[in-house]
């Protein structure tokens, strides 16, 4: 998957990317066995996000404002994960535990 962007908040479109993906693909399991799919992203909302830079840039910036990590920085690594698994355990409840940044 690409990311594309003019900025340098690649870190969290891809990790924004990488959640919608996880959903769509959930989803398609869950549908399988008949389990709850509520709150997940289906295919087509995943495949109209990839194909938009302006709502991914958005999705990044929210996450980002939702961790407070400032859209001023001039680079952002690894050291962000943290915030973001922190935030994902706590507010989207179906991916906790399922995402693992191990700093190496």
């Amino acid at each position: 998957m690409r990311v594309q962007n003019l900025d340098n908040f690649c870190l969290f479109y891809a990790l924004e990317l990488a959640r919608i993906f996880h959903d769509q693909t959930e989803l398609n399991a869950l549908k399988k066995d008949g389990g709850n799919v509520t709150g997940l992203i289906s295919h087509h909302i995943f495949q109209n996000i990839r194909n938009n830079p302006d709502r991914q840039r958005s999705l990044a910036l929210d996450l980002m404002n939702a961790i407070e990590i400032p859209q001023t920085m001039q680079q952002y690594g690894i050291e962000h994960l943290q915030a973001v698994q922190d935030y994902y355990d706590q507010v989207i409840l179906h991916l906790k535990n399922q995402f693992y940044f191990i700093h190496i």
